[in-house]
């Protein structure tokens, strides 16, 4: 069966995919007979109005951002997350440059490197460190943390990190594939990645990835996974690959891996393509000492609601998936109908909207044995009425902790 793309050329239902106000507008003056003009402001008022409605009902799972990771600094409680070099001279700028920021996901805020959930506080704390009877203080782990509402982009991590964190990344197994290339022999090959920091230094290597080569065909390695910098700034920017080439001998179980990248390490952006003539041999073996910078601070880690954006140009992308276009065509031309005083259309577009919110809840949000997800009742939406089934927080039903 043929894959079905998109229109950026994408395979349809392994990334989610939206439409655009344009694409609403083309099938509006369809179903009108073109009585109301494409460019007519109104049309685009009334696509916005319909998206901030359906993304009112809930905060829908599609809304939640990729997770977003950064390091703490040593005695510092307060982390900017939004647009680079825009927060206050005082706050830690973090680098993750948001700029559709939505409310925390509270149940998703880690720190990883003490693999602990922290708990959400809605009130500042009068000191930043531990407090005891005897007056005294001090630092330590992350434990709580606070987003305030008048400064959303400010993130509070209590108490203040006292950052005896010592651990040096190392890359995890490389994620290996093969492309058409070259004109050599099948083979299998071991291959390793290491991280190499700013300042040159070199992680110890990777576990090994084994993988079969076919004829005429060449090895590629994806970079490891991303690492924030370190406290002190140093980048885990760039990686190494070392490979080593068993032939077609399968009693052999590990290898001699040797550097394949000899000219310089690779931008942690940069897939690594083996030459059409084979990979680099005679280089150095693959380290076994770790000599990257410590990461010093804690590893922190936490998801968002993406915000609800305006629809101001036909261009813009409309958050709600591409396989719920119907369900926006209908509430536009339901307001379009309103406006062209048509009763017939207005009940027919109406019935249509609500069937369709109906389906977006049903597929996009009921996770009944979740227990962050209120259903429906009786008297919901999908019984025909108004009211929708709502996302909570596990700490919200059960602990009357913070909500997200």
């Amino acid at each position: 069966m043929p894959n079905i793309l998109s229109p950026a050329g994408q395979v349809q239902g392994c990334v989610q995919i939206y439409p655009t106000a344009q694409q609403v507008v083309n099938s509006l003056s369809t179903d009108f007979q073109q009585r109301v003009a494409p460019e007519d402001p109104i049309v685009l008022d009334y696509i916005n109005r319909v998206q901030l409605k359906l993304l009112r009902i809930s905060r829908w799972q599609f809304l939640l951002s990729a997770p977003q990771r950064f390091v703490t600094r040593l005695d510092r409680s307060d982390y900017w997350i939004g647009p680079v070099g825009a927060g206050p001279v005082d706050v830690i700028d973090t680098g993750l440059n948001i700029s559709n920021l939505g409310p925390i996901k509270t149940d998703t805020f880690f720190d990883r490197s003490n693999y602990r959930r922290l708990a959400r506080t809605r009130e500042q704390l009068l000191g930043g460190q531990y407090a005891f009877r005897d007056a005294s203080s001090k630092k330590g782990p992350p434990r709580v943390f606070r987003v305030a509402p008048d400064t959303p982009c400010v993130v509070n991590i209590y108490p203040a990190p006292d950052n005896q964190n010592n651990f040096q990344p190392i890359p995890e197994a490389p994620a290996c594939s093969t492309t058409i290339g070259g004109s050599l022999t099948s083979r299998i090959y071991f291959v390793r990645t290491t991280f190499v920091d700013s300042l040159g230094n070199e992680s110890a290597a990777s576990d090994e990835a084994r993988i079969f080569i076919p004829a005429n065909s060449v090895l590629v390695v994806q970079p490891p996974q991303e690492i924030p910098i370190a406290a002190s700034g140093i980048a885990y920017n760039r990686y190494n690959v070392y490979i080593f080439n068993a032939g077609s001998n399968l009693a052999v179980t590990t290898g001699g891996e040797t550097l394949a990248t000899q000219s310089a390490p690779l931008s942690s952006s940069s897939v690594y393509t083996e030459p059409n003539t084979g990979f680099l041999t005679g280089g150095r073996s693959f380290p076994t000492s770790n000599n990257v910078e410590i990461m010093g601070g804690y590893l922190i880690e936490f998801r968002y609601f993406q915000a609800k954006p305006q629809v101001v140009a036909l261009s813009n992308p409309l958050i709600i998936p591409v396989d719920y276009l119907d369900v926006l065509i209908a509430g536009t031309n339901y307001h379009v109908a309103q406006f062209l005083k048509e009763p017939d259309a207005i009940e027919f577009w109406k019935s249509e909207f609500d069937a369709g919110v109906t389906a977006l809840i049903r597929d996009k949000n009921l996770f009944p044995n979740q227990p962050n997800f209120i259903s429906p009742d009786s008297a919901s939406q999908t019984q025909g009425v108004s009211q929708f089934g709502y996302e909570t927080e596990f700490e919200n039903l059960f602990f009357g902790g913070g909500s997200s």
